[in-house]
Formats: C-alpha cells, structure tokens, sequence
C-alpha cells in the first residue's frame, strides 16, 4: 500500500512540475525555414503556437513528424497532433518541426497567459488530451508588450447593427 502511494505521488509530481521548453532554433531567410526546437521531460500529444516575424505556410521533419504527428502552420499559429494517438516521448530533446513560410521581420515565438479558458501559448497537451503546465521559452522569445506602467490596456469598440449580419461596422 505505501508503494503504490508513493508511486502516485511522484507520478503526481512529476505531471505538476514537468517541464516543456520550446525555442527558435536556426532561421534560413533565403528559403524561408524556421527550426523549432523542443526540451520536454514529459509526454506531448499535441501542440499549438505562434511564431512572430514570419508569415507560415507549412511544416514537416522532426520529432513531431517522425512520431506520426500532423504538421498544420498558416499565418502566425502552428498546430501539431496525432490522430492515431502517438506521442512525442518525455525526455525528448532537439527540433520539434521545420516551419515554412515568409519571414517577415524578427523571429521569435511570444508567451501569452490567459488567451482563453485556462490556455496559454504555446500549448501542449498530454496522452489524456490536457493541457500542460510550466511551458518555457527559450532562445528567441519576443520582447514582452508593456507600457510605462507595466500594464496593457486594451479597448473595445461599439459594433453595430450586430455581430451577427453578414455586415458589420466598427467604430
């Protein structure tokens, strides 16, 4: 009995404190490919993130597509999953895909808190379909949005007839 408690209480930790570090890795202006590197001590079976500076049209190579995954990247947002339920193991360490596209200025991947329901980018999730904590980002992370008081203000504006017409105006 104490065994099997101790084995769910490091598995336990170790879901709580795992850690997955994501980063730019070698950016190829003249034919437009970005590496994307990965440190994880935890499985993933999926990911989603934006990448700044580049205008994405696809991804492929690496630990995400020699493991089965699927590669979408378009725009800034790059999506990675398995539909046969592969994963990219824990312990894995080294380029995660290769994204195409346009570069467009200054690579680097932002880390955004809260752009949804409990979500931050990057996301990963593990074998259940949950999302991941304590994500990272190494070298070539974005300078953070701020003002002279540390805070970002964002405005709404009025909407009108309503958001659901084929027409809309904003003010």
């Amino acid at each position: 009995m104490i065994r099997i408690l101790t084995i769910f209480t490091l598995s336990l930790t170790s879901l709580l404190f795992s850690t997955i570090q994501l980063s730019v890795g070698t950016v190829d202006d003249s034919n437009g490919s970005i590496e994307i590197l990965i440190n994880t001590d935890v499985d993933i079976m999926g990911f989603q993130f934006d990448l700044e500076g580049a205008n994405l049209t696809g991804g492929s190579g690496g630990l995400a597509e020699s493991n089965g995954f699927d590669i979408y990247a378009s725009g800034n947002t790059t999506l990675g999953f398995s539909l046969e339920g592969n994963l990219i193991p824990a312990e894995s360490n080294g380029v995660l895909t290769i994204l195409d596209g346009t570069i467009t200025g200054d690579v680097c991947l932002p880390f955004v808190q809260d752009v949804g329901p409990e979500d931050d980018t990057p996301i990963f999730s593990d074998a259940e379909g949950n999302a991941l904590g304590e994500n990272e980002i190494g070298d070539g992370s974005c300078d953070p949005m701020f003002n002279e008081d540390n805070q970002i203000i964002f405005s709404l504006f009025n909407a009108y007839p309503n958001p659901f017409n084929p027409k809309l105006n904003i003010d």
